[in-house]
């Protein structure tokens, strides 16, 4: 379990990793637009994490860099845990 821990962090250092904590999107297409927004790049990747979107971009240098987008409660789901 240690060892994940040192590869997730070393993976987000040496790739990139952004937060967006002030954006919310709720669903994965707006999670991909409000990323691009920040940062020029293909979307490869849209995934839901915890309570956040997590969305993996190629940027044109050919850098790898992951953004967290806040979700937002979506209809119907306020009381329930995800």
């Amino acid at each position: 379990m240690q060892f994940l821990r040192y590869i997730t962090l070393f993976t987000m250092l040496f790739f990139g990793f952004q937060s967006m904590a002030s954006e919310s999107a709720g669903s994965k297409a707006e999670a991909a637009k409000l990323a691009q927004r920040q940062v020029s790049g293909r979307v490869l990747k849209v995934e839901k994490y915890g309570d956040k979107y997590r969305v993996k971009i190629l940027q044109s240098s050919g850098r790898v860099i992951f953004i967290e987008i806040n979700r937002r409660a979506e209809e119907g789901q306020e009381g329930r845990s995800t």
